[in-house]
Order: C-alpha cells, then structure tokens, then sequence
C-alpha cells in the first residue's frame, strides 16, 4: 500500500508541475487513469478469470459430484483441477512486454523531443506517447474489442464530465488521500489478529461458501457458478452488516468484496448460455455496479472529508463551508482528543487565520506529546509565528529550522519547510548545502526557486548543471 501511495503521490506532483491549468490537469489525469485501466483489462482480470475457471469452479463441480456418489451412489465423472501454469507464466510474460513497451517508447520519444521536435510542449508530448502506446499495446494483444468498447465509453465521459471540470484530477487525489487514510489506520490502530487466524476465517468461509453453493445447485438443479455466486452475494451482505465497525475498515473491506463480486458476476454472466438472459443479466450487472462504485465513493469522500489531514493540509480552494462544518469549538477540545483529529483542528483553523486560537491547539498538541505530526505543526508554527522579516537573524533561523527538518518518522513532510531552510542556507552563503536539499526536491521547486538553484550552480561552477536547469524551465 505504501509503494502504492508513493507512486500516486509523484504522478499528482508531476502532473501539477507540468499542467498549466485545469484543464491540462484533468487531460493528463483521464489519460494516466485509462492507462491503469487498459493494464488491469489486459492482465490482472484474465488472471482472476482463469483463478476462477480452474480452480474455484472446479472444486465446487468436484466436491458436489462427490456428494452424489456418496449420499445417491452414483458413478460420476470427476474433473481434473487445471491450474494452467503456462497461462500463469504467459501473463507474467505480457506484464513485461508492456513494462518493456513503456520504456523503450518513452526513450524514443525523449529523444525525438531533444534532437528533433524541441518545441513541443511536455502536455502534448505525454499525450502522443500515450497514443502510441494504446496503438502498440493494440497490435500486440490485438486488443480491438477492448478499444472499441472503451473509446465510446471515454468519449461519453467527457461529454457528461467535461475536461477542465477539475473532476479527474480530484478522483487522483482522491485515490491519495483514502490510501492515506487506510495506511495511518493501519500504523495507529492495527488490527489485533495474527496472519494464521486471518487465513482460517478465510478458509472457513470459502469452506461454508463451497458446501451451501453445493447444496443450492443440487435443490433448484442450478450451475455451480450461479450457485456460488448467489451464496457469496449472502455471505458479502453478512459481512458488511456491521457498520458499528471502524469506518475505515468497513469502507476498506466494502471495496475489496464489490471488486471480487463485480468479477465473479462477470464470470457467472459469460457461462450462460441463453443469449437473452445473458443480455439481460449483463446490462443489471453493469447497472448495478456502476451504482455501487458511484456509492462507494461517496462514502469515501465523506470519509476524506472526516479523517484526512493531507486533504486540508493540501489540496486547494476548499469552500469555507466545508472548513466550518469541520471545525470543533476550542472549548470542547482536551487531552483526549486523538492525534489525527488535532492535527486536522490546526489545519482547520490555520486555514479560517483564527491564528489566537491556532496558537492554543499547538500548544495542545505539544503538551500531548504527540510526535507522528509534529514536523507539520511545528511548520506551521514557524510560518505563521516565527518567520522574521529579511532583516531577521538567519543563523538563528538556521538552528530553529534545523532542529524541525531533523525530526524522523513524520506521517507529512511539509516540503515548503524544508526549501526554506534551503533559501537560508543560499542567503548565509553555504551553497553546497543549499543545493543537496534544492535537489532533493527539485520536482517541487517553483520557477523562482528554479532561478535561484540555476545562481547557485553558477555561484560553485556547476555549468552544465546550471545548463540542465535552463533546458528543464523552458
């Protein structure tokens, strides 16, 4: 989940430094959701088709033919479990391919933008690889359904949901914020449960699953597939009965089961033979699931909304009604007050500029003891507090910033504390320091702290890295 979340984290950091507007923004972020999207079709879902072909559906049809022999005794026809590992291998093969593919057409392209086509804007040129690659990808899988079935989907999309909406990009940050939900959740309340438990109750579910599908499809004389299905539609309302649970955790596990049902529904739907059922079957599955998704995200949303404090800390023009509605009178905030709920508070209320009773939270959270976001509101404090004019003791600066880029483990780096200790560094002459933190954040340096790395690099004669700096601003 973390590498997850700090992939999604660079892509939203480089669309942001590329886009110059929303629109841009949205264009690069539909085109970076497609490609997800065409890689999951092309070898995460056959993978789960073939899991689901050879093994969980044979199992039920070999276990229920058992019972007929045993309870009816009947001579039947058992059917050997295939586990097809050459489909297995030549999936992992075709993951390669495409990993091969990004890299070999991103080079090229990198290279006729240098030498060849230099005034080509960056927005344009991710948006011809991206075409190239969707057409290589194309031929090689002859992957012509999957485009003619996408393409009219992608264009009704943005004729419903315009390019420039600012919504695509949001569903980016989105997908950022929620994985930083579930992995603070996971680090400040992790689940009391031993991994061998965990595969017990898994086992014993599918086992339960197994045995009702069993005797399901031998009382209404159904398939094994729709037998199963039926029964873990009743097992997923069971299990997200409990909505008393922790929030995160019950939004958490309501994803994962609607994926796993969406797919398995699919399946069921391609092993009916009557072609009116299937229609029929097909268009309430899609209908459905299109419900849920636009469900689930709601709840994730407002789950955002609730628990995320790198959604205020971060993400741009809030309405001043959603920073009210989120607010807790200073007066009903104490010592039991959690972390995450504190540190949102000072978000809050740094945002609103009630810096009198800003002041008081820090000072709450200080005398807490808190420490896994200390680094954050300590920034804040310096800003809003702190900061001197230019005519301030910079060497004393140095020290008081020192000391808060020195503290470890922090769930948020605030990145404008550390290019300030950079910008002081420049201003007491220590450029070799400077440049070490200016380069450790070079993708999100501005184009005025650009131009001050760019002096730097001329300052200790770094020439073609100065040249470097011109190459990437223009």
């Amino acid at each position: 989940m973390k590498f997850f979340y700090d992939g999604i984290n660079i892509l939203i950091i480089q669309i942001k430094k590329i886009s110059k507007n929303t629109k841009e923004r949205d264009i690069l972020s539909l085109l970076c959701l497609l490609f997800f999207s065409v890689f999951l079709l092309i070898t995460i879902f056959p993978l789960f088709i073939v899991f689901s072909k050879y093994i969980i559906f044979p199992i039920i049809s070999c276990t229920s033919n058992f019972f007929n022999m045993v309870v009816n005794h009947k001579t039947v026809q058992f059917y050997p479990i295939n586990l097809d590992f050459y489909f297995l291998s030549y999936q992992i093969k075709k993951v390669f391919i495409i990993v091969s593919i990004i890299f070999i057409v991103m080079v090229i392209l990198t290279v006729i933008k240098k030498f060849i086509i230099k005034r080509l804007s960056i927005i344009h040129f991710i948006e011809f690889y991206f075409i190239i690659f969707i057409i290589i990808i194309t031929l090689i899988f002859s992957a012509y359904y999957y485009i003619l079935f996408s393409i009219p989907l992608v264009i009704l999309l943005i004729y419903f949901i315009p390019l420039g909406s600012g919504k695509y990009f949001l569903m980016l940050q989105n997908i950022r914020y929620f994985s930083d939900i579930v992995i603070t959740q996971f680090e400040l309340y992790p689940l009391n449960i031993s991994k061998f438990k965990i595969l017990c109750k898994a086992i014993l579910i599918f086992i339960c699953c197994l045995f009702s599908s069993i005797g399901l499809m031998n009382m209404f004389n159904l398939s094994s597939t729709l037998s199963f299905v039926i029964v873990f539609s009743f097992f997923m309302v069971l299990l997200l009965k409990n909505k008393n649970e922790n929030k995160v955790y019950y939004i958490l596990k309501k994803l994962i089961l609607f994926i796993m049902f969406f797919f398995i529904i699919i399946w069921a739907n391609t092993k009916i033979e009557i072609n009116t059922i299937k229609f029929l079957s097909l268009i309430s599955t899609f209908y459905f699931s299109i419900d849920r998704i636009f469900s689930i995200s709601k709840e994730v949303t407002q789950l955002i909304k609730s628990k995320s404090v790198l959604y205020y800390y971060e993400h741009e023009n809030i309405p001043k009604k959603i920073l009210l509605e989120e607010v807790i009178e200073i007066k009903y905030i104490g010592k039991e007050i959690d972390e995450v709920e504190l540190v949102k508070q000072i978000i809050l209320f740094q945002r609103l500029n009630l810096n009198d009773e800003l002041l008081k939270l820090i000072n709450i959270y200080k005398k807490s003891k808190y420490t896994k976001y200390l680094q954050l509101v300590e920034s804040i404090e310096y800003f809003i507090f702190s900061k001197p004019d230019k005519s301030g003791n910079k060497k004393f600066l140095k020290k008081k910033l020192k000391k808060i880029i020195n503290l470890k483990n922090q769930k948020i780096n605030p990145v404008k504390i550390f290019l300030e200790y950079a910008y002081i560094l420049f201003e007491l002459n220590e450029y070799f320091e400077s440049i070490k933190y200016y380069e450790e954040y070079f993708e999100y340096l501005s184009k005025e702290e650009l131009l001050r790395l760019y002096e730097i690099y001329i300052k200790v004669n770094k020439l073609d890295k100065a040249k470097d700096i011109l190459y990437f601003k223009y």
